[in-house]
């Protein structure tokens, strides 16, 4: 199957008869997906493919419970001959099919619901670390562009807080830019320590209490980095 976000193209082999092709697309709903692959499960077991990507798992876990074999290909491991050169959906289906019935294909590790919950939050917080490194960058800029250099390279101690504070501006407007940018970056800052704590309860619960904690052991890591390692590798 080579899915996106309306449409999935399905090209299928039977192995009681290697002449047999089903080739559709088909709409990317629980629905459609259901009904046609009743109609393939009622004429033998099925097994399945598709690529890994921003679709996540949710079609195998649909096939799945209906009783088929999916497996998601990792990407980067799925053989391409140099003569592959026309790329279209269905082309790419085809392919998929082929390498699956030669047993080419190497399938990733599908997490479970909580795992992949787990994984989204912890990127999150690395977004949100992302922009708050950003708006930090912001606001120095904007220093330098009116001439207010810190005598240090040390940001955001109790030092800097005070020359923050300390900051003369010539006009209103220059002082709500300051505003804003400041507490946009305190309330990230707010944000980020209360998602640290949630990260540490979690790491701490099961079923990451064990592995989190012998991680922990090697000098560096802590909850953030060991509960990271836990749910991506």
């Amino acid at each position: 199957m080579d899915v996106h976000k309306e449409t999935i193209d399905v090209f299928a082999f039977s192995d009681d008869d290697p002449s047999t092709v089903l080739e559709r697309r088909i709409t990317n709903q629980d629905t459609s997906i259901k009904k046609d692959f009743k109609k393939l499960l009622e004429r033998g077991s099925v097994i399945a493919c598709y690529e890994a990507g921003c679709m996540g798992f949710e079609l195998q876990r649909v096939l799945r419970g209906m009783g088929a074999t999916c497996i998601v290909a990792a990407p980067g491991k799925v053989p391409r001959r140099p003569t592959d050169r026309i790329k279209t959906d269905r082309r790419d289906a085809r392919r998929l099919a082929e390498q699956l019935r030669a047993g080419t294909l190497e399938a990733i590790y599908i997490p479970t619901r909580e795992n992949e919950a787990v994984r989204d939050y912890l990127r999150a917080r690395d977004e949100l670390r992302i922009e708050l490194a950003k708006m930090k960058q912001r606001l120095h800029k904007f220093f330098l562009r009116h001439g207010h250099v810190f005598d240090s390279t040390r940001y955001w101690t109790e030092k800097h807080e005070r020359w923050l504070h300390s900051l003369q501006f010539d006009t209103p407007i220059l002082k709500e830019t300051f505003d804003g940018y400041y507490y946009r970056i305190r309330e990230l800052e707010g944000h980020l320590r209360l998602m640290d704590k949630r990260i540490e309860e979690i790491a701490l619960s099961e079923p990451y209490a064990e592995k989190v904690q012998k991680l922990r052991c090697l000098k560096g890591i802590n909850y953030l980095t060991a509960l990271s390692f836990v749910c991506e590798v």
